[in-house]
């Protein structure tokens, strides 16, 4: 190879490599915490969900209004077409309760750097209670809610809270 052939592919290679940097800005990382850049307003999906940089979510603008059972809730999650897109789930606790600021008078989510309309208090999550000998609850019966005073609470699935849907990789939650 000659000088100029060995210089392009020296730059090219260096090109391939601050893209692949910058990409990898993109990706979630646990350990920083954005601010008011935290979130992104998706317009490509009519401005009816939101990114979070921080954990690579979309969530719903707009948590759907009134309340719900368990079973009811994961359905409405499943059938949602927010932004003209599918594929819509009930979040994790630990996905819900990254949205919560733990400081005291600070209500969900972010207060202050939020783009979302929330007015419920108490969400579902999609993870059940474990079948755990110290609990009296069983997880066919009892799920996780969210709400702004404490990050969970055990509620009977029959009982009703709000809807709060996400989109993005699945999170697995094993308790």
């Amino acid at each position: 190879m000659n000088r100029r052939t060995i210089t392009a592919v020296i730059l090219a290679s260096a090109a391939l490599s601050l893209s692949a940097a910058s990409r990898a800005d993109d990706l979630s990382d646990w350990g920083r915490v954005l601010g008011a850049d935290r979130w992104i307003v998706l317009s490509a999906m009519q401005n009816d969900a939101v990114l979070d940089r921080e954990t690579q979510l979309v969530w719903q603008r707009v948590p759907l209004r009134g309340e719900f059972d368990w079973e009811q809730a994961r359905d409405i999650c499943r059938a949602a077409a927010t932004g003209g897109r599918v594929a819509w789930r009930l979040p994790s606790l630990h996905e819900l309760s990254s949205l919560y600021t733990p400081l005291p008078g600070v209500y969900l989510p972010d207060a202050g750097n939020s783009p979302f309309e929330v007015d419920a208090t108490v969400f579902w999550t999609s993870t059940s209670v474990a079948d755990d000998v110290n609990s009296p609850y069983g997880s066919a019966t009892h799920a996780y809610v969210v709400t702004d005073f404490t990050p969970s609470e055990i509620k009977q699935k029959g009982h009703f809270a709000a809807v709060w849907c996400v989109r993005g990789h699945a999170a697995t939650d094993t308790y």
